[in-house]
């Protein structure tokens, strides 16, 4: 199973790259989406459903372009 980590900015594509190209940093993130959900949306479905008894294997990848997100089970 894998699991996708983001950092997210409410500014375009093209308003950060005017900012990286002018030496300037994006600021903070507005937010953090693992697998392309929010956590703030209205449906608290889990995004994985486990077994007891059964093994699984996660493959966590931080695709964030500025933050280092830590992920823990």
């Amino acid at each position: 199973m894998t699991v996708l980590i983001n950092d997210w900015y409410t500014k375009s594509h093209a308003q950060l790259k005017g900012l990286l190209d002018s030496g300037k940093l994006f600021g903070w993130l507005n937010g953090v989406l693992i697998n392309g959900k929010s956590g703030k949306e209205a449906s608290n479905a889990p995004v994985f459903t486990m077994k007891p008894g059964k093994t699984y294997k996660y493959r966590i990848c931080n695709v964030g372009m500025k933050t280092t997100l830590n992920f823990r089970i």
